[in-house]
């Protein structure tokens, strides 16, 4: 099925690509600044989901990194580490999923800095 193309003609607008940290390619429309529409991809490009991220989740991630300077990802879906956004994000009843395509688009926005420690992503944010 293809999502972005019905979306994309009722709202006429354009579908972006971009890269999760670890290298996988996801669509997106919209902004950080507003709301997000996700659409993930198979390894030969084709849509395979669609999640919508809105202002709230967008708001209330901006604001935990900038308040925690320097933070954990924690995008596992059943276990993220304690002291992760992730975990704030199961606490608002959403997936912390939804971080692997938020916070690259949030670093090549400029909002924040990634680096790897481990196994783990961590956030930096740009003061």
């Amino acid at each position: 099925m293809n999502y972005s193309n019905k979306y994309v003609l009722e709202v006429n607008i354009e579908n972006r690509t971009a890269t999760t940290f670890k290298g996988k390619l996801f669509n997106h429309t919209d902004s950080i600044a507003s709301s997000l529409n996700i659409f993930t991809l198979d390894d030969n490009g084709n849509e395979t989901g669609f999640v919508r991220i809105n202002e709230d989740t967008l708001s209330y991630i901006k604001t935990l990194i900038l308040e925690k300077k320097n933070i954990k990802m924690g995008a596992c879906r059943d276990n993220p580490s304690q002291t992760s956004l992730g975990i704030y994000l199961r606490g608002m009843k959403r997936s912390p999923q939804l971080l692997s395509y938020l916070l690259p688009l949030l670093d090549t926005e400029g909002y924040l800095e990634h680096y790897k420690s481990g196994n783990a992503f961590f956030s930096k944010a740009y003061l």
